[in-house]
């Protein structure tokens, strides 16, 4: 057995021995004993958080094409929203980067070169983390004070700003991500984009508690623990989708079993469905081309 052979057996053995550990670990925290298959009690809430989970995508995929149009030469026309719609169902794959490797696939496919696609992935996955934790904070401390939320959202806006100078000037940063190419308002729009997302991927899990007739539901709480659960799950790449991860967080922050399971199946429905109409249209435009 040759070196490379080995390295790549053992990595293969640490990633399923983390994802196996992190899954044991988050099904071991929920009690999942009660749990039932089953849909919410509401259509109406069904429907509502369907769509503002599509949104959710929406808001993401404008933000990933204005952030892939910044690097290219060629200008999508949004386009480019198919290759971050078409990647998500591959996130499910033994490691959540594979949803990452496909969208660059299919990025390529749209006409789009692999250097510049790369790019725009490794910046979006960091901006996408670091808005969901601004997020998080806001609305974990408009608990205590709604101006406290909202004036630390806007020191996350001016952390952003100031970081391009900073960033722009670190030789590794030029190399790899260019971060010069990105004007203040390309740069805030993108983070606006992504901010709204988050909240609508809040709101759509908060519409779908409500459903279950859950008259506990917060809407703060919700909105805080869904994008912190994201945050890990992005950072978690042995993690499939961030399975059981997402499942932690959104249980210790009150929200029952039978919704964070049933969500989760709901949720693996829809990328499904959204990423198999996404690469229809792509390779229809592909053969087109």
């Amino acid at each position: 057995m040759d070196k490379k052979t080995i390295v790549k057996l053992t990595k293969i053995v640490v990633y399923n021995l983390f994802f196996v550990g992190t899954l044991y670990f988050a099904l071991k925290s929920i009690d999942i004993s009660s749990v039932e298959i089953r849909l919410p009690d509401s259509v109406t809430y069904l429907i509502l958080s369907v769509f503002f989970f599509f949104l959710f995508y929406l808001l993401l995929s404008l933000a990933w094409s204005l952030i892939l149009d910044t690097y290219s030469e060629k200008r999508s026309g949004y386009t480019s929203v198919l290759s971050f719609l078409a990647g998500q169902v591959y996130k499910y794959l033994p490691s959540s980067l594979f949803g990452i490797s496909f969208r660059i696939l299919y990025s390529k496919k749209l006409g789009f070169s692999v250097g510049d696609s790369i790019r725009a992935s490794l910046f979006e996955n960091l901006l996408l983390i670091y808005t969901s934790f601004w997020i998080f904070l806001s609305f974990y401390y408009s608990y205590i004070l709604f101006l406290a939320g909202l004036i630390i959202y806007l020191i996350g806006l001016l952390i952003l700003k100031k970081g391009k100078k900073i960033f722009s000037n670190l030789p590794i940063i030029k190399k790899i991500i260019v971060f010069q190419k990105f004007s203040y308002s390309k740069l805030i729009s993108a983070y606006f984009l992504q901010s709204l997302g988050w909240l609508v991927a809040g709101l759509a899990l908060f519409v779908y508690q409500l459903g279950f007739q859950n008259n506990n539901a917060d809407i703060v709480s919700t909105i805080s623990a869904q994008s912190v659960s994201y945050t890990v799950s992005i950072l978690a790449v042995f993690a499939p989708g961030g399975l059981g991860i997402k499942e932690y967080f959104l249980n210790n922050a009150g929200i029952t079993a039978l919704i964070v399971i049933n969500w989760r199946l709901l949720t693996v429905a829809m990328d499904i469905i959204i990423s198999s109409i996404s690469i229809i249209f792509i390779y229809k435009k592909s053969n087109e081309n």
